[in-house]
């Protein structure tokens, strides 16, 4: 590949400051962005709710138990995200994305919400990985229309 591939000289791209580009961005961009931002503060790596499930766990199943656990609720979680994702882009085409995307966002904080206060024993873990994996498909699947090409 070294030998055989060209490198192409390029224009030197002109400095923009950073606040300078936002303003350049559509206003309507702009408090999408915003939207995302105070969301995405909040968010977490949804991997981690396997380390959560195995904490939670571990207690009374013991650790091997509590980890095979742990990664049967993600695989459970991904398979919600998997077959939520057509739903969410189904529903998207026959209702208004933004309410649809805000439902999206509500259930996120619910999910959160769930771990912090919900006593968390296999049951309820089984229901926090599986409204994850719906948030998580409606968040990925409604953010995209919203970007600008």
């Amino acid at each position: 590949m070294a030998f055989v591939v060209k490198e192409q000289t390029r224009a030197p791209v002109p400095h923009i400051s950073f606040g300078a580009s936002l303003r350049a961005l559509p206003s309507r961009f702009r408090q999408f962005l915003a939207a995302v931002f105070v969301f995405g503060i909040g968010d977490f790596a949804h991997s981690l709710l396997i380390l959560l499930a195995m904490q939670k766990l571990a207690p009374t199943l013991g650790a091997l138990k509590a980890a095979s656990l742990a990664a049967a609720l993600y695989v459970l979680h991904n398979a919600v995200y998997a077959g939520f994702s057509m739903i969410t882009g189904s529903l998207a085409d026959r209702f208004d994305k933004k309410r649809l995307l805000a439902a999206g966002y509500m259930l996120g904080a619910l999910m959160a919400l769930a771990i912090v206060v919900l006593p968390l024993n296999p049951w309820t873990l089984a229901a926090v990985f599986a409204v994850g994996g719906v948030y998580l498909a409606m968040e990925e699947t409604l953010e995209i229309p919203f970007a600008p090409n």
